[in-house]
């Protein structure tokens, strides 16, 4: 399945509000992308019944500006969940309400940003209505050092204040008479906590499936494609702790090669960044130095001799920079639906029953089902 499409903006930037403004949205772009959504969508209503939300609320604000930015937020994430489920806001059952919370705990690469940006490029010699969106936006900024997954607790929390944000709304739908009945009463928000604390259980990769994926990656031959970045990217995930930010180029650390090192024996060793002077470093197991020999001669590069000061994943079109911690996550992401066609027609029933396991293959769900196979 494919992913959802990148949403667009809807609301204006704070400083642009006008709570009362008659023509919602105001910017002819957020017009034409809700006009794009079929008339079951209500895009037009839903969206108008948010901005009246918002403007309901906002006497409560404390600090106006941020308030503004987190309500249109879970608002925005709403709506267009919403309208690429092909239902409107107001139709929502309660289970919609929990695949909902679902997504929110686990948004597709299409909805996630490497930071924050401004909904819309700033043109001060036009007016706000006339403002293009940001391409560079998006719902969601990625968090950098998610290597070790989220604790149940703060699953807990995140869940409670997305169900908080909705069932705010919700009630002021049903206030106002728009909805029949309040909504998210069926059901709590550690309820939700605990099915995705499942979810998550069976989205443990075996090392039999994880074999087979870096087999069918490594056979991989469509354009475009990045197998031998991409094997390594899992290598990491899945026999090593090290965080894939020390690896990747960043202004806190280059990322280098170089911090791979041969100690005295002859066994690799990674020596952290931030402590160069450290005596000695991690050792790295066998079944991560497979795969990184491997990838030391994909590079041309002679593992014999102390590796250069070069980035560990090389741009290929400017080798002297490194490819971002986003992009690596990007490019494992395009390899969901080879592996899910590849699992739907394997005679392996162990695979083919993974299937949905593999079209959502991810960092973290990587590194959450590994088991310690080196030593750092």
């Amino acid at each position: 399945m494919a992913e959802p499409a990148v949403p667009c903006p809807i609301f204006p930037p704070y400083h642009l509000w006008d709570p009362y403004t008659e023509h919602f949205p105001e910017n002819r772009y957020a017009q034409a992308y809700l006009k794009g959504f079929s008339a079951d969508c209500e895009p037009f209503t839903t969206a108008r019944f948010c901005s009246w939300y918002l403007r309901s609320i906002a006497p409560s604000w404390r600090d106006p500006q941020t308030d503004y930015n987190v309500a249109t937020h879970h608002l925005e994430s709403m709506l267009n969940w919403s309208f690429l489920q092909g239902t409107s806001l107001l139709d929502w059952t309660d289970e919609q309400f929990i695949e909902y919370l679902h997504f929110r705990q686990q948004p597709p690469a299409s909805w996630i940003g490497a930071k924050a940006c401004p909904r819309y490029v700033e043109s001060p010699s036009l007016p706000f209505s006339e403002w293009e969106p940001n391409q560079r936006w998006r719902p969601f900024q990625l968090k950098l050092d998610s290597s070790q997954g989220i604790a149940p607790a703060s699953v807990l929390r995140i869940i409670h204040r997305n169900y908080s944000s909705a069932a705010g709304f919700f009630q002021y739908c049903h206030v106002n008479s728009w909805v029949r009945d309040p909504k998210g009463k069926t059901f709590t928000p550690k309820e939700v906590a605990a099915t995705l604390t499942a979810a998550t259980a069976n989205d443990a990769l075996s090392d039999h499936e994880m074999q087979w994926i870096f087999n069918r990656v490594s056979e991989s031959d469509r354009k475009g494609l990045n197998p031998r970045e991409v094997i390594m990217y899992m290598a990491f995930a899945r026999y090593t702790k090290i965080s894939i930010d020390e690896v990747t180029e960043t202004l806190q650390a280059p990322g280098a090669l170089a911090f791979f090192v041969r100690n005295e024996h002859g066994r690799w060793e990674w020596r952290r960044p931030s402590s160069s002077s450290m005596p000695s470093g991690k050792m790295l197991s066998q079944e991560f130095v497979h795969h990184f020999e491997d990838y030391l001669l994909h590079l041309g590069i002679d593992p014999s001799v102390p590796l250069p000061q070069s980035p560990f994943f090389p741009q290929r079109r400017n080798p002297a920079a490194g490819v971002s911690t986003l992009r690596l996550a990007v490019h494992l992401a395009e390899f969901r639906d080879l592996l899910g066609n590849a699992a739907k027609e394997s005679p392996d029933s162990l695979i083919s029953s993974s299937e949905a396991k593999f079209r959502k293959i991810n960092w973290t769900m990587i590194r959450r089902s590994s088991h310690g196979y080196s030593e750092y």
